[in-house]
Protein backbone atom coordinates (compact mmCIF):
# COMPACT_ATOMS: atom_id res chain seq x y z
CA UNK A 1 0.00 0.00 0.00
CA UNK A 2 3.16 2.39 -0.17
CA UNK A 3 1.95 4.00 -3.29
CA UNK A 4 -0.99 4.99 -1.75
CA UNK A 5 0.85 6.40 1.26
CA UNK A 6 0.11 10.29 0.11
CA UNK A 7 -3.42 9.68 -0.17
CA UNK A 8 -3.83 8.20 3.11
CA UNK A 9 -1.86 11.09 4.58
CA UNK A 10 -4.49 13.46 2.49
CA UNK A 11 -7.43 11.58 3.77
CA UNK A 12 -6.74 11.05 7.29
CA UNK A 13 -5.50 14.35 7.99
CA UNK A 14 -9.09 15.47 6.17
CA UNK A 15 -10.64 13.10 8.85
CA UNK A 16 -8.63 14.72 11.52
CA UNK A 17 -9.54 17.66 10.86
CA UNK A 18 -13.58 17.29 10.38
CA UNK A 19 -13.42 15.72 13.36
CA UNK A 20 -12.05 18.73 15.46
CA UNK A 21 -14.58 21.21 13.57
CA UNK A 22 -17.30 18.98 13.99
CA UNK A 23 -16.25 19.79 18.13
CA UNK A 24 -16.45 23.41 17.69
CA UNK A 25 -19.37 23.16 15.67
CA UNK A 26 -20.62 21.29 18.63
CA UNK A 27 -19.18 24.13 20.89
CA UNK A 28 -21.25 26.95 18.71
CA UNK A 29 -24.64 25.10 19.40
CA UNK A 30 -24.12 24.05 23.01
CA UNK A 31 -27.28 26.01 23.52
CA UNK A 32 -29.44 23.44 21.36
CA UNK A 33 -28.73 20.54 23.74
CA UNK A 34 -30.62 20.85 26.50
CA UNK A 35 -31.91 17.48 28.20
CA UNK A 36 -34.73 16.85 26.15
CA UNK A 37 -32.79 17.23 22.87
CA UNK A 38 -29.46 15.26 24.38
CA UNK A 39 -30.66 12.12 22.85
CA UNK A 40 -31.44 14.14 19.43
CA UNK A 41 -28.38 15.16 19.02
CA UNK A 42 -26.54 11.81 20.00
CA UNK A 43 -28.56 10.36 17.22
CA UNK A 44 -27.53 13.70 14.57
CA UNK A 45 -24.01 14.21 15.56
CA UNK A 46 -22.61 10.19 16.31
CA UNK A 47 -22.99 9.28 13.28
CA UNK A 48 -20.94 12.02 11.77
CA UNK A 49 -18.31 11.48 14.05
CA UNK A 50 -18.16 8.09 13.51
CA UNK A 51 -17.86 8.52 9.11
CA UNK A 52 -15.01 10.49 9.92
CA UNK A 53 -13.19 8.25 12.60
CA UNK A 54 -13.53 5.27 10.31
CA UNK A 55 -12.03 7.12 7.59
CA UNK A 56 -9.27 8.89 9.76
CA UNK A 57 -8.81 4.63 11.23
CA UNK A 58 -8.34 3.16 7.79
CA UNK A 59 -6.00 5.88 6.90
CA UNK A 60 -4.16 5.84 9.61
CA UNK A 61 -4.06 1.88 9.13
CA UNK A 62 -2.93 1.98 6.05
CA UNK A 63 0.34 3.85 6.74
CA UNK A 64 1.58 1.20 8.91
CA UNK A 65 4.69 0.11 7.16
CA UNK A 66 4.26 -3.50 7.85
CA UNK A 67 1.05 -5.88 6.87
CA UNK A 68 -0.74 -2.74 5.90
CA UNK A 69 -3.04 -4.77 3.59
CA UNK A 70 -4.03 -7.07 6.48
CA UNK A 71 -4.79 -4.65 8.49
CA UNK A 72 -6.78 -2.36 6.61
CA UNK A 73 -8.29 -5.02 5.44
CA UNK A 74 -9.60 -6.67 8.72
CA UNK A 75 -10.57 -3.43 10.14
CA UNK A 76 -12.05 -2.47 7.19
CA UNK A 77 -14.63 -5.64 7.74
CA UNK A 78 -14.74 -5.29 11.22
CA UNK A 79 -15.29 -1.92 11.55
CA UNK A 80 -18.08 -1.88 8.65
CA UNK A 81 -19.89 -4.84 9.95
CA UNK A 82 -20.08 -3.17 13.53
CA UNK A 83 -21.84 0.01 11.91
CA UNK A 84 -24.27 -2.02 9.96
CA UNK A 85 -25.15 -4.09 13.44
CA UNK A 86 -26.29 -0.36 14.08
CA UNK A 87 -28.58 0.17 11.66
CA UNK A 88 -31.49 -0.74 13.47
CA UNK A 89 -30.59 1.19 16.70
CA UNK A 90 -30.46 4.30 14.27
CA UNK A 91 -33.60 3.60 12.24
CA UNK A 92 -35.77 3.56 16.13
CA UNK A 93 -33.98 6.61 17.05
CA UNK A 94 -35.16 8.36 13.23
CA UNK A 95 -38.55 6.90 13.70
CA UNK A 96 -38.63 8.29 17.61
CA UNK A 97 -37.18 11.75 16.31
CA UNK A 98 -39.95 11.78 13.59
CA UNK A 99 -42.46 11.32 16.15
CA UNK A 100 -41.04 13.84 18.83
CA UNK A 101 -39.83 16.45 16.83
CA UNK A 102 -41.55 16.15 13.37
CA UNK A 103 -38.99 17.60 11.30
CA UNK A 104 -37.25 14.63 9.76
CA UNK A 105 -37.26 14.80 5.81
CA UNK A 106 -36.48 12.15 3.28
CA UNK A 107 -32.96 13.39 2.91
CA UNK A 108 -32.09 12.24 6.61
CA UNK A 109 -33.32 8.36 6.07
CA UNK A 110 -30.91 8.66 2.98
CA UNK A 111 -28.18 10.12 4.79
CA UNK A 112 -28.62 8.30 7.81
CA UNK A 113 -29.81 4.84 6.69
CA UNK A 114 -29.95 4.25 2.77
CA UNK A 115 -26.58 5.56 2.19
CA UNK A 116 -24.47 3.87 5.38
CA UNK A 117 -26.02 0.51 4.63
CA UNK A 118 -24.53 0.74 0.90
CA UNK A 119 -21.32 2.14 2.20
CA UNK A 120 -20.84 -0.50 5.01
CA UNK A 121 -21.59 -3.25 2.68
CA UNK A 122 -19.27 -2.02 0.28
CA UNK A 123 -16.44 -1.36 2.59
CA UNK A 124 -16.85 -5.58 3.99
CA UNK A 125 -16.70 -6.08 0.08
CA UNK A 126 -14.09 -4.07 -0.35
CA UNK A 127 -12.53 -5.54 2.44
CA UNK A 128 -12.29 -9.02 2.30
CA UNK A 129 -10.84 -8.62 -1.42
CA UNK A 130 -8.12 -6.85 0.09
CA UNK A 131 -7.35 -9.68 2.58
CA UNK A 132 -7.82 -12.14 -1.16
CA UNK A 133 -5.07 -10.05 -3.32
CA UNK A 134 -7.39 -8.93 -5.36
CA UNK A 135 -6.52 -6.32 -7.95
CA UNK A 136 -9.09 -3.34 -7.61
CA UNK A 137 -9.01 -4.09 -3.52
CA UNK A 138 -6.86 -0.48 -2.85
CA UNK A 139 -8.40 1.25 -5.76
CA UNK A 140 -12.14 -0.10 -3.82
CA UNK A 141 -10.82 1.00 0.03
CA UNK A 142 -9.94 3.89 -1.62
CA UNK A 143 -12.83 4.90 -2.70
CA UNK A 144 -14.59 3.93 0.81
CA UNK A 145 -12.24 6.16 2.72
CA UNK A 146 -13.29 9.03 0.37
CA UNK A 147 -16.93 8.24 0.31
CA UNK A 148 -16.90 8.41 4.25
CA UNK A 149 -15.41 11.92 4.10
CA UNK A 150 -18.11 12.72 1.37
CA UNK A 151 -20.94 11.15 3.56
CA UNK A 152 -19.35 12.98 6.92
CA UNK A 153 -19.34 15.80 5.09
CA UNK A 154 -22.63 16.18 3.91
CA UNK A 155 -24.46 14.76 7.10
CA UNK A 156 -22.36 17.73 8.75
CA UNK A 157 -23.41 20.39 6.59
CA UNK A 158 -27.09 18.80 7.07
CA UNK A 159 -26.69 19.31 10.72
CA UNK A 160 -25.34 23.27 10.08
CA UNK A 161 -28.13 23.79 7.92
CA UNK A 162 -30.46 22.14 10.98
CA UNK A 163 -28.63 24.27 13.70
CA UNK A 164 -28.85 27.37 11.73
CA UNK A 165 -32.76 27.12 11.86
CA UNK A 166 -33.06 26.37 15.59
CA UNK A 167 -31.43 29.86 16.58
Amino acid sequence: MEAWSNFYILTGTAAATLIGLMFIALTFGAKLVTPETVGLTRWILSPIIYHFAHAFLLACLALVPDNAPLLVGAAAIITAVYRLIKIPILIKQLKKAEQDHHDIELSDWILDIVIPIILYAALTINGLALLNNLEWSQSGIAFSVVALLFLGFMSAWDMLIWMAMQI
